[in-house]
């Protein structure tokens, strides 16, 4: 390049071969050759690279094509040109981003302007909204496992542009550009759930399962070995909240935890927020688990059909009117019972387990500015076991015998129902708001009947808990056309209504010749009920009420069980997004009320920072302030589906954290992402139980005698790998971690590892694609064991025969000891085979495949012989998994 004149913006610039120079290259390479001194602002800085052709050019000429798309003046100072900013119009453009095959809507995908390096991650219903100036704008939009979306447009007015993708199953390369990133990059301690690798993952008996896929992640850990319950960075279980369409779900599993709620073929988008929580989230110490459902097939009608080693299933979409109205329904029913029943027909003790699960949503694209969706779930288990089973004769005295069927019964059934309206309304182009309306219940029953031989009599006992939600959720969500950015606000508020336990106990009888009449005034073969005993386990009303009924007598008593409480919570949340730094800071607000207790208040503020200080290098920082007002109230040492959900008492110190964390990511090329995440969490308020055995606690209405108050703190370093692109794909992670507490009336006041604290933990997750038809996928996983309480002493009871009745442990140390390390390792291939318009798919695989011994719990077994004259007790452990488990499933898409 050389100058032929010297004369400010007329002087002449030959280009001798073509070039392609970012803007501050470009501008430096003019003032070496030329001597002209360009002096511009940031404002308008072009840093995308620009091209020019081998030629003569005028340097003004060469500064518009630079500034292109800003309006800017020329002012020169002898050898100087200063490049001034003019007055800008800009413009609204807005729309939502689908998948272009089915119309569901993509979250969490990138739109931004190329040119100006201005971006904007979809939200959970695909509508994103951006301000840019006027004038041409090319831009783009992309989402991992979808081909980039280029468009070109002329914005001179406030416009709205829908978006479409079709899916990719080659993933094209990005490049890594801040502007670009998701929401994901934007937030400490949010990732989200890698849906394209999740139904390629070998997992328990083939079932994919989102939950299971959570715990390859660094700082998430399952509960005990075969048991549900999910353990973030040390909290228990009951400190996370998930969210199924925007409403809280109380339990999460079948099958004890084997097996998640979640139908892997009805999940759209699944995220989960470690720390770092914006304002919009609350209610919980740990994270906040947030599943998106799939809205339902806008183009064409599809299904899925599989069959596997637990269970049949089916998922069915499609449009009911095209483009305006879709609906999808998937369902799961396990078959052991199915099976078992016909190898039990002849015993005298049978047993029968199921589960099944239902999710249907429609969803009614009213226009391009309302959405209306009904979502529908519904999901229980049933555990029954009959035994003594018999037919039992009885004679009368006109001689003639009636047969009654004589057995005892034991029967457990628990589940959710939820349903909910929600409605999207966006006002103008820079409004978005959701409004929701939902119902959401948790039961729990235990029936139990004993027939006694003798007379015929049935004993009946039930015990029945359970929580009833109704539920108005308003979020608004403002695109400020002032900076990039947008700020959101939200209220929610929900009527609790607690069944917290009652157990019920029914004596009826049938009558023989042989009874005594006198005594009873019953007639032969009439049945009465003798007696009736209820109880409730509730702080708000009369513990236990007793009636004994006469034979023929109407019972209509009602024993007040329930009680109420208004759990409130609002938001205000502004993000704000600047070339390096985006900014998030709000407040949240939570509220208690009802009951005998005083209403509970609390401001909890929240800041969350993000600088990208290279280009794909970006550290961020957050602090969050939590409360919790709902806790799991534990029946027995280990989760059960009897497990009771209770409001905070004021009573003692309501559940609070305090969340540090700091994060360095880095995105290796187009397809590498690296983290490494310290945190430290501090809970000056905890509440716990005074015993590790709870099945007495259910009785106890002095929650002062059940709990104990006291603090908590957790810390560690997560570092996270992952590889999205290419035949070769997968993540690992390596977590360190010290969770502990402390309780005045506990191990005499000393910190003590918490329940779920685990110091080491590895995982790891590759799959490899061999073709267009086959993969294969592994992982492995290795986790410090548990904390555990072991009894460390016994005593007998003499009974007046000077003979020792029974021994009783008395526990040691609380968590003073641990279970062995557990790891595992599991192997899965996939064999898919399109024929037509079905994809059909034969996955088989290995659970465990070293056939590691993994401990569920471990006990004291009484070894003495009966010439001892004490016991002797030996420690074992119990493994449910301690053995290869082969799985095969087979699968049709259409």
């Amino acid at each position: 390049m050389t100058a032929q004149e010297e004369n400010g913006l007329t002087g002449k610039v030959v280009f001798e071969r073509d070039i392609e120079l970012a803007t501050d290259s470009l501008i430096e390479k003019i003032r070496r050759e030329t001597g002209v001194i360009v002096s511009y602002s940031n404002k308008v800085h072009r840093t995308k690279k620009v091209k020019i052709e081998r030629g003569s050019y005028l340097i003004k000429d060469v500064l518009e094509r630079v500034f292109t798309r800003f309006p800017v003046s020329f002012e020169e100072r002898k050898n100087k040109i200063i490049v001034m900013p003019k007055a800008l119009r800009k413009y609204k453009l807005t729309g939502y981003c689908r998948d272009e095959e089915t119309g569901e809507v993509l979250i969490g995908a990138s739109v931004y302007d190329t040119l100006m390096m201005i971006g904007q991650a979809t939200n959970h219903y695909g509508y994103y909204s951006m301000t840019l100036p006027e004038g041409e704008i090319p831009l783009r939009s992309t989402f991992v496992g979808y081909q980039t979306k280029e468009k070109t447009i002329h914005l001179d007015r406030d416009t709205l542009i829908n978006l479409n993708l079709r899916p990719s199953v080659e993933l094209e390369d990005v490049k890594v550009i801040r502007s670009a990133e998701s929401s994901e990059r934007g937030h400490t301690g949010l990732m989200r759930v890698p849906m394209e690798q999740v139904r390629n993952m070998p997992m328990l008996l083939g079932e994919t399962d989102i939950l299971k896929a959570l715990r390859l992640m660094p700082g998430v850990q399952g509960g005990e070995e075969g048991f549900g319950g999910l353990s973030v960075r040390g909290g228990g279980s009951d400190q996370n909240i998930v969210l199924m369409d925007n409403v809280p779900l109380y339990s999460t599993n079948h099958l004890m935890g084997l097996v998640s709620i979640f139908n892997y073929e009805a999940v759209n988008n699944a995220s989960l927020t470690k720390a770092g929580f914006p304002a919009r989230y609350g209610g919980r110490l740990s994270s906040v688990l947030d599943v998106q459902m799939k809205e339902g097939n806008m183009r064409k009608f599809t299904g899925n059909l599989n069959i596997g080693l637990l269970n049949l299933g089916a998922s069915f979409e499609g449009p009911i009117v095209e483009n305006k109205l879709s609906f999808i329904v998937s369902a799961r029913r396990s078959f052991f019972d199915l099976f078992s029943q016909q190898f039990q027909r002849s015993r005298n003790q049978q047993y029968s387990y199921y589960f099944y699960d239902v999710h249907a949503k429609l969803n009614w694209r009213i226009s391009d500015k309302d959405h209306l969706y009904w979502s529908f779930f519904t999901g229980y288990d049933k555990l029954s076991y009959e035994y003594n089973l018999s037919d039992i004769s009885i004679q009368n005295s006109a001689n003639d015998s009636r047969t009654f069927a004589s057995g005892d019964y034991q029967g457990i059934s628990w589940g959710n129902m939820l349903g909910s309206m929600q409605w999207n309304h966006v006002f103008g182009h820079t409004l978005f708001t959701n409004t929701t309306f939902s119902y959401n219940s948790y039961q729990f029953n235990n029936d139990a009947h004993r027939n006694k031989v003798s007379a015929i009599n049935e004993l009946s006992h039930g015990y029945y808990s359970g929580i009833y939600d109704l539920s108005l959720k308003i979020d608004a969500n403002w695109y400020t056309p002032f900076i990039p950015g947008s700020i959101k606000a939200g209220l929610n508020i929900t009527r609790h209504t607690i069944s917290p336990g009652v157990s019920t106990y029914a004596h009826s009888a049938i009558y023989s010749d042989d009874e005594d009449k006198n005594d009873t005034g019953n007639k032969d073969g009439e049945q009465g009920t003798q007696s009736l005993r209820l109880y409730s386990r509730t702080s708000d009303s009369s513990p236990s009420t007793d009636l004994t009924v006469d034979k023929g007598s109407d019972v209509q008593h009602k024993l007040e069980t329930e009680y109420h409480r208004i759990e409130t919570h609002a938001y205000l949340e502004d993000e704000i997004r600047l070339k390096k730094l985006s900014v998030n800071i709000g407040f949240h607000l939570s509220e208690l009320r009802g009951g005998t207790t005083s209403a509970y208040f609390r401001i909890e503020p929240r800041l969350l920072l993000a600088y990208e200080a290279f280009r794909g290098v970006s550290f961020k920082a957050s602090y969050s302030d939590m409360t919790q007002l709902m806790q799991l109230f534990r029946v027995a040492s280990v989760a059960t589906p009897a497990d009771i959900w209770l409001p905070v008492s004021n009573n003692l110190p309501i559940p609070v954290a305090h969340h540090w964390t700091a994060e360095i990511d880095v995105a290796f090329a187009k397809d590498l992402l690296f983290s490494i995440e310290s945190y430290y969490k501090n809970c000056p308020k905890l509440q716990t139980y005074k015993q590790t055995t709870l099945a007495e606690s259910m009785f106890v209405s002095n929650e002062r005698e059940t709990f104990v108050s006291g603090k908590g703190r957790a810390s560690g370093v997560e570092i996270y790998l992952r590889k999205t692109k290419g035949a070769l794909t997968g993540l690992c992670g390596y977590a360190w971690s010290k969770s502990e507490n402390s309780f005045d009336e506990i191990n005499l006041g000393e910190w003590f590892p918490s329940d779920y604290d685990r110091t080491n933990t590895i995982m790891a997750f590759v799959n490899y694609k061999l073709n267009s038809h086959v993969d294969i996928g592994a992982s492995w996983n290795y986790s410090t064991g548990l904390p555990l309480t072991l009894s460390t002493s016994r005593y007998s009871i003499v009974g007046v025969d000077n003979q020792q009745k029974d021994y009783y442990a008395v526990d040691g140390r609380r968590n003073y000891y641990r279970m062995p390390a557990t790891h595992s390792l599991n192997l899965g291939v996939n064999i898919t085979n399109p024929k037509g318009k079905a994809r059909r798919t034969l996955s088989f695989g290995v659970y465990n495949l070293y056939g590691q011994k993994n401990p569920m719990f471990v006990y004291w077994k009484r070894t003495e012989s009966e010439q001892a004259v004490r016991p002797t007790y030996k420690l074992k452990q119990m493994s449910l998994i301690a053995f290869p488990w082969p799985y095969i499933k087979y699968s049709i898409r259409f």
